[in-house]
């Protein structure tokens, strides 16, 4: 069945960024971010929007709140379906910002002393609840990544390390492992870390991708399985007990330069796929 457009809306900056809730109870919300940069003042800018995708009726798209921040590069559900949906932003200031979907601010983190590096990514560990043991994963311009603790304070940095060379624009958690998590940067490196001892990655590979790495997704569906998008549009699957080199390579289609913008796994009974979303 061909896919067909059922709603369309038109913000006033560069839309970049989308999240569908995982609630089973709010299947029905969409987190929209923007971002835009002001080249003659510096100034990064940015929206996050929620709507209601109505099944009935002439409005589709419904929004329900709209609270303007800096530019907004990820957004982020915590995975929990049981809980009130919380949702992570990581934006250009950057600071981490958690809020409801009325978009008010619930906790947020502070930017690092004498740094303007900007927050790319964020994940959540699947195993914390939130809102007060809530822990969290975060990438930046700088190359660094991060783990990160909600107390009634706000969102505390509870460790941050140099993890890339250039910027770690993709962090994951495993949801196997509570103390492993992946990143991937512009210096072409895939690495996974052992959150106890930062210092060094657990295991890394910086040859298979002919580009940036820009997106990571373990599959819940099955241990040590792990994708990643990359600026060489190219997806990978990788299985992480034998890690020289990837399952799976999957070039984009078509003679337009894109690149792999997201990834995503698809299950049938034992069967799985891997899909990856491309921009031109």
């Amino acid at each position: 069945m061909p896919a067909c457009t059922l709603a369309t809306a038109t913000l006033t900056e560069n839309t970049d960024v989308v999240a569908w809730c995982p609630s089973s109870r709010h299947t029905d919300l969409l987190a929209v971010g923007t971002y835009q940069l002001d080249e003659s003042s510096g100034l990064r800018a940015g929206h996050a929007y929620m709507y209601r995708v109505r099944r009935e009726g002439p409005e589709v798209l419904q929004l329900e709140a709209e609270a303007r921040c800096a530019g907004v590069f990820d957004l982020a559900w915590h995975p929990s379906s049981s809980s009130t949906p919380l949702l992570a932003m990581a934006l250009s200031d950057g600071t981490l910002r958690l809020t409801g979907q009325d978009l008010v601010t619930i906790a947020s983190s502070t930017p690092q002393p004498d740094s303007d590096a900007l927050a790319c990514c964020v994940d959540w560990r699947r195993d914390s609840q939130p809102p007060d043991t809530a822990r969290l994963l975060a990438s930046y311009s700088d190359g660094d990544a991060a783990r990160l603790q909600a107390t009634p304070a706000g969102l505390t940095t509870l460790e941050r390390w140099s993890a890339h060379s250039l910027e770690a624009w993709a962090v994951a958690a495993d949801p196997w492992q509570p103390a492993l998590c992946f990143t991937g940067g512009d210096d072409c490196a895939l690495r996974a870390w052992d959150e106890r001892a930062p210092a060094s990655p657990a295991w890394a590979d910086r040859r298979e991708h002919g580009a940036g790495v820009c997106c990571i997704l373990p599959s819940t569906h099955t241990e040590h399985l792990v994708a990643t998008g990359s600026y060489d549009e190219a997806a990978r699957a990788w299985d992480l007990r034998w890690p020289g080199r990837p399952l799976l390579l999957s070039k984009a289609r078509g003679h337009v330069k894109r690149t792999l913008a997201g990834v995503a796994w698809a299950y049938r009974g034992e069967d799985v796929a891997l899909k990856a979303y491309a921009t031109p």
